[in-house]
């Protein structure tokens, strides 16, 4: 089979996953009401429409903000940008919907 990679995990809980999407996608644990409101929900696509959810909240913004900061530049020192200046930088382009290539250009 192209591209098999090896055996894939099996399908985790609606109680595994809405703790794990949050942790990768919003940097934090989920209150308890999002929780309670995933668990209750029937409907098929409720993981995809948490996901879809997630990447347009500010949670995400503020998580890729920190993740790009740490991983861009391993920001050890203020050399020329303060790192206060960068992580706005970050911010408001993650939240302009900048296309990544473009961020890593500029």
């Amino acid at each position: 089979q192209q591209g098999f990679v090896g055996p894939s995990a099996p399908r985790c809980s609606d109680a595994d996953f809405v703790r794990r999407v949050w942790l990768d996608v919003a940097g934090m644990i989920p209150p308890s009401e999002e929780v309670r409101a995933f668990l209750a929900d029937d409907s098929t696509d409720k993981r995809e429409k948490l996901i879809d959810r997630l990447l347009d909240s500010p949670q995400f913004i503020r998580h890729m903000t920190l993740v790009l900061d740490a991983t861009i530049n391993e920001r050890l020192a203020d050399k020329g940008v303060t790192t206060a200046d960068w992580q706005v930088y970050l911010y408001k382009s993650l939240a302009a919907q900048k296309p990544l290539d473009q961020l890593l250009r500029e």
